[in-house]
């Protein structure tokens, strides 16, 4: 899942945030500029290695001043332009908000604090480890545990990107796939999902901006608002076991003598039993067909209702 919106309201400009997201990208700048050989002596200084400290703590070398650096320079460092971006886009959604609520000084401290915290932990853990350690995501980490702290109930908008593209299905804020190219669609997954949305205390809402598969029809029906265009569907909960549906690999087998079955139908048709099984219970609340959008959507207990009637 990728969040792309927090929807807690901040007062004051996130001053803190944006100076820790420009120190990081320009220092990541830095890193670029420098040569391969450059490179490999500006990370021996400046990244976290803990076999340093290990040797330290043993006498086998003394500690300098220089010694502290790396375990607050290292929340400053990444690895590649991925590392960068996704650590940034994580602080700059989540970062705000905090910092709204601790003050621009007790943000900056919490900040650091929580970068010394998984130093400290990486070298606790990996004591002989030659390997530098470098990026925010622990002091992120921090960050994104005391939103959760805060706001156990805030509303955050995610995508969630299709894992096969021939085969979307419908999933909160975004799309989803749950078939599998070896077994195809399973229950398990998506009626996880389901259970865990129904539970979920605040509003969630799905959209549908074409058409849903099982996976995304069960998931979709769990929800507390279903939001759908004008020629979006909601398909039925059927389980796909490769290109054939569960029930008629049931039904051959049922049909058809054992001794004229191979062994891959056999296995298939007996998964199909056991996704069959699983999903028995979720049904009685789905709509027993297609559900074909001509608006928005909403649904609640009553089931699937026009927004705009």
């Amino acid at each position: 899942m990728i969040p792309i919106r927090n929807a807690v309201p901040s007062r004051y400009p996130p001053m803190i945030t944006w100076m820790l997201i420009a120190a990081n990208c320009l220092m990541f700048l830095f890193q670029d500029s420098l040569s391969p050989d450059e490179f490999v002596e500006f990370l021996d200084q400046f990244a976290l290695i803990p076999a340093h400290y290990t040797e330290v703590a043993s006498g086998d070398t003394d500690q300098t001043a220089m010694d502290i650096l790396p375990v607050f320079s290292m929340m400053f460092l990444h690895g590649g332009w991925l590392h960068l971006i996704l650590n940034m886009w994580t602080l700059w959604l989540f970062g705000p908000t905090i910092e709204d609520r601790l003050g621009h000084g007790r943000y900056l401290v919490f900040y650091l604090a929580c970068g010394l915290a998984a130093s400290v932990a990486h070298v606790m853990f990996n004591p002989t480890s030659i390997v530098p350690a470098l990026g925010a995501s622990g002091a992120i980490a921090g960050i994104l545990g005391c939103f959760m702290r805060l706001f156990p109930l805030a509303r955050v908008v995610v995508v969630v990107p299709p894992q096969v593209p021939d085969r979307p299905a419908c999933g909160q804020r975004g799309q989803v796939a749950h078939r599998r190219p070896s077994s195809g669609w399973r229950a398990e997954r998506p009626l996880q999902i389901a259970k865990a949305v129904r539970e979920h205390k605040a509003k969630v809402t799905v959209f549908v901006p074409h058409y849903a598969m099982s996976g995304g029809t069960l998931i979709a029906l769990a929800d507390d608002e279903i939001v759908m265009c004008e020629h979006s569907v909601l398909g039925p909960i059927d389980p796909q076991l490769g290109d054939s549906p569960a029930a008629s690999l049931i039904k051959v087998v049922e049909e058809k003598p054992v001794a004229k079955i191979d062994d891959r139908t056999l296995v298939m048709a007996d998964v199909g039993r056991k996704d069959s099984a699983s999903q028995a219970g979720s049904e009685r609340t789905a709509e027993p067909s297609p559900v074909r959008g001509t608006g928005h959507y909403a649904r609640g207990k009553a089931g699937v209702r026009h927004l705009d009637a």
